[in-house]
């Protein structure tokens, strides 16, 4: 007995380092998981730079506010992340174009269904030489609510060339994202847009850095029971400001079927100029590829015309109002943009004209916020 004593008084000093060496290792791996959390939970949230698209209304956007401050205290505070803030900008490429109008005309002697086949095939054909993230397509995809030639599709028959446009072509893209707009020529109710399109017809995009905010200017009179081309109404700024709050280091665009700049409240206005962060205004509707500078009581920003993959009252002949779409190109210290024009044959004064690709209208629009 007293040997067996004597041995197991010799193993407790090794008893304790084991048991001591236990609880540090289970210390290590609380401190891991610990890490990971916060981790995850950091790289989730929008202000991490990944893309992210959400509809809101205002008490949305009060919410989602909240959301955001407390994820931004939590990185703050832990002491995991010591390493520098990540960068949010990220080299981006998009595709922003309108006005491509799947209906029953045909223009050029080319008719709707084939005219999309051909806007899919350009897209595609594209992507391969530049990946792009996304189209952003800022509205009049139909004729479904018109006021002239017979009228819209949606009131003659419910037939809705949007929703055919998204089942029929626009789920044949090889980048498999796009977000959209109404034009004036999707005069739905929210509701009804929601249920054909999966978006609301006013949300925002946040991509490589830039904030995004999609704009509605033709609420008018939605849902219609009479032949009409839509009716224009000012800018929400109360939205346009509180999406803002949201992402207080982004640079801003702002995308609308159209911005009527004679239309619009003094207080958009002042908005748009005196809001560094608001680089420029992408819109359609006039089917044109122009750029505006705006005068300084706009702050001299930038409004640029889409151009058209339907058809344009200036001269077709001209190959910069041929079928095409501004590509985009997001950088830490602007945005390059051009319109481009993709290869197309078209049936212009009683003969087939080919147009060979081009690049047009280029422009670089400074980040100020830029470091």
């Amino acid at each position: 007995m007293k040997k067996t004593s004597s041995l197991f008084l010799r193993f407790i000093p090794l008893l304790l380092i084991f048991a001591l060496t236990a609880c540090a290792g289970a210390a290590d791996s609380s401190s891991l998981s610990a890490s990971s959390t916060v981790s995850s939970i950091v790289s989730s949230s929008p202000l991490s730079g990944s893309s992210d698209t959400s509809s809101l209304t205002s008490s949305d956007l009060s919410s989602e506010a909240s959301s955001s401050e407390a994820v931004s205290s939590k990185e703050v505070s832990s002491k995991e992340t010591s390493s520098a803030p990540k960068d949010p900008y990220e080299d981006t490429n998009l595709i922003i174009m309108s006005d491509v109008h799947l209906c029953s005309q045909v223009w050029y002697g080319v008719d709707s269904p084939t005219r999309m086949g051909h806007m899919i095939d350009d897209l595609n054909e594209y992507y391969k030489t530049e990946k792009y993230s996304s189209v952003f397509l800022l509205g009049d995809l139909s004729l479904d609510h018109w006021k002239y030639n017979g009228g819209g599709s949606w009131i003659n028959s419910k037939t809705s060339n949007t929703q055919n446009l998204i089942k029929n072509y626009l789920t044949n893209l090889d980048c498999k994202d796009y977000k959209l707009l109404p034009g004036n020529h999707e005069q739905y109710s929210d509701a009804k847009w929601k249920e054909i399109t999966g978006f609301d017809r006013q949300y925002y995009v946040y991509m490589g850095g830039y904030l995004f905010i999609m704009l509605d200017n033709f609420r008018g009179e939605l849902d219609p029971n009479y032949h009409h081309d839509g009716k224009y109404t000012q800018t929400d700024v109360e939205f346009v400001k509180k999406t803002m709050s949201l992402y207080p280091d982004a640079p801003v665009v702002l995308c609308a079927h159209w911005f009527d700049v004679n239309a619009e409240s003094t207080e958009f206005k002042n908005l748009v100029k005196n809001e560094e962060r608001i680089l420029c205004m992408f819109v359609g509707h006039d089917h044109q590829t122009i750029t505006v500078t705006l005068g300084a009581d706009w702050g001299n920003k930038k409004i640029i015309h889409n151009g058209n993959f339907s058809y344009t009252k200036n001269n077709i002949a001209d190959a910069q109002n041929k079928w095409g779409w501004r590509r985009v190109r997001l950088t830490k210290k602007g945005i390059d943009v051009a319109y481009y024009t993709p290869a197309n044959t078209y049936h212009i004064n009683n003969s087939w004209v080919t147009n060979p690709t081009g690049e047009f209208d280029k422009h670089f629009i400074e980040n100020p916020l830029a470091k």
